[in-house]
């Protein structure tokens, strides 16, 4: 150790390796980060695109419903054309449309 010591070359050789070392470290760890970063980002779009797609499934039922509503006034319409009555279908139809407009969003 004392040999080691007194020849300055050899302390230097080594103060650059442990310096070689911890840069080599710090490398890998900023590869490992920048490995993930992607994945993350990812994985984050994904759920914000999860979220876009449930509203959009959500209005598009609610669209449904209210077309279903409008055909069957549409039928009601059509079939009291034909016989001259049903004013009953024709106002659960008329019932049944109001309620969508009231309480669609």
């Amino acid at each position: 150790m004392e040999e080691f010591a007194k020849n300055p070359l050899g302390v230097v050789v080594a103060l650059v390796g442990i310096m070689e070392l911890f840069n080599l470290v710090s490398k890998v760890a900023d590869n490992i980060k920048a490995w993930r970063k992607p994945g993350l980002t990812v994985d984050a779009r994904l759920d914000c695109h999860d979220r876009m797609l449930d509203n959009d499934n959500k209005r598009i039922d609610s669209l449904t419903d209210g077309q279903v509503a409008l055909i069957k006034g549409v039928k009601a319409l059509i079939w009291h054309e034909r016989t001259g009555n049903s004013v009953d279908k024709l106002t659960e139809a008329s019932d049944a449309i109001d309620q969508y407009l009231t309480t669609r969003r």
